[in-house]
């Protein structure tokens, strides 16, 4: 870690900052229901800011409500987590979030605010070179903790005051654009679950059913096995020798980890000789495949190759079905598989195995309802042109968070300076 401080900053400890400081209140679970909102360790992940009361609830006294209420500019930490990277998660109290109570296992911390920014400390406290000294100082018992007297002695490199709030305000505008995103990826995915499920459980723009073990479907939708569907039901290899087997480049070799509901994550996908590739030529890959892992915790994780794919293979975690053209559409399978109904289906079948897995043979015999091949087609555009506009927003929301990430590093170390107004200084 760089100690150099910059020019006109300052190198302060932690507790230095702090006007006080209590431990939240305990309360059991049976007292949960309705009252003040509460906020836990376990809510700490969501966002870097307190804004707003979407969480549960617990009847305090007049007494408590005075000790374990939130004031705006109030920061709030975790004391100890399951997992090391969660240890001192730090958020800041906004205006909306005032009034809300914070439980056991989280310190409320009263900030000097002659002394700081208590917006800025909490982007300060997030970056990874500030989180990697405050790891350094935890304690490793049943839960990963740190001790306030640790805690507190980590120093600080701080700007004057009014930089201080300069830098809080980038860097929170960039967040409240982060935050906006996600939440229109969130209403994107439940727009697409709500099209699926009402396609699958009642049909589209029809009212005339017919009851099936597996949805109420369309009369004019026919419930068929896969294995009537598909042209080919199977699965690769690991090539000898394991991850040693693997090149820098070469034939894509798509496992378990690569196959999520919504798309391909290719980032970290492992490659084979084209070689090998021959030899597996039983698995090789076509355009329109569509994707089932049939093993271990990601069982049921289904997607379909896009019609421009163009080589690759699987190992023996990963199913392909290769549906009939003029049956069944690979977009519209996927859909199924990845639905309520499909799902269902999945987990019973590999139910009461010695280890989860699906075979061959239950693949083929799961049951779907089949509408005429261009009411699956429709279907498919339908939810492709949402799971467009996905694509889009995650590729802005990765845009937007490898800026942060820059500007916390420029901004949080000094080595890029705000503009602060000579006017400005002098009120403050």
């Amino acid at each position: 870690m760089n100690n150099t401080v910059p020019e006109g900053w300052c190198s302060k400890s932690f507790g230095e900052l702090i006007e006080s400081h209590n431990s939240g209140i305990y309360k059991k679970k049976e007292f949960y229901g309705e009252g003040t909102p509460i906020i836990g360790v376990s809510d700490l992940y969501e966002s870097l800011f307190v804004d707003g009361n979407n969480f549960r609830r617990v009847p305090l006294n007049q007494d408590e409500l005075r000790k374990y209420t939130l004031d705006e500019g109030d920061l709030l930490y975790g004391e100890s987590s399951l997992v090391r990277s969660g240890i001192a998660r730090t958020v800041c109290t906004t205006q909306r979030g005032a009034g809300t109570a914070f439980a056991w296992h989280t310190r409320r911390l009263k900030i000097r605010k002659d002394q700081a920014s208590p917006e800025f400390l909490v982007h300060l406290l997030d970056d990874s070179t500030t989180r990697r000294v405050v790891e350094s100082v935890a304690t490793q018992t049943a839960l990963t903790g740190v001790t306030t007297k640790d805690y507190f002695g980590v120093k600080l490199k701080l700007p004057p005051l009014l930089e201080q709030q300069k830098i809080a305000a980038i860097l929170s505008s960039v967040d409240e654009v982060i935050e906006s995103t996600r939440a229109q990826i969130d209403k994107l995915k439940d727009l697409k679950t709500g099209i699926v499920q009402e396609s699958f459980a009642r049909g589209i723009g029809q009212l005339e059913f017919d009851d099936s073990p597996v949805a109420r479907t369309r009369r004019s939708w026919q419930l068929s096995a896969l294995g009537e569907l598909v042209t080919k039901v199977g699965s690769g290899i690991t090539p000898r020798g394991g991850s040693s087997s693997y090149v820098d480049f070469g034939i894509p070799l798509i496992r378990s980890q690569n196959v999520h509901p919504d798309g391909l994550r290719l980032d970290n996908v492992s490659y084979i000789t084209y070689e090998q590739h021959q030899k597996m030529a039983n698995s090789q890959l076509k355009p329109h495949d569509v994707l089932l892992n049939i093993t271990g915790a990601s069982i049921g994780r289904c997607y379909y190759l896009p019609p421009d794919f163009r080589e690759g293979n699987v190992n023996q975690h990963v199913c392909i079905i290769r549906g009939k053209k003029n049956q069944i559409n690979p977009v519209f399978l996927t859909l199924f598989l990845n639905s309520e109904f499909g799902q269902k289906q999945i987990m019973s079948l590999q139910a009461g195995g010695n280890r989860e897995g699906l075979n061959f043979q239950q693949v083929r015999a799961i049951k779907l309802p089949l509408p005429p091949l261009c009411e699956q087609e429709r279907i498919a555009a339908s939810v492709s042109g949402i799971d467009r506009h996905i694509r889009k927003r995650r590729a802005k929301l990765s845009q937007v968070t490898n800026l942060k990430k820059a500007l916390m590093q420029d901004l949080l170390t000094g080595k890029v300076r705000v503009n602060v107004d000579r006017k400005e200084s002098a009120v403050a």
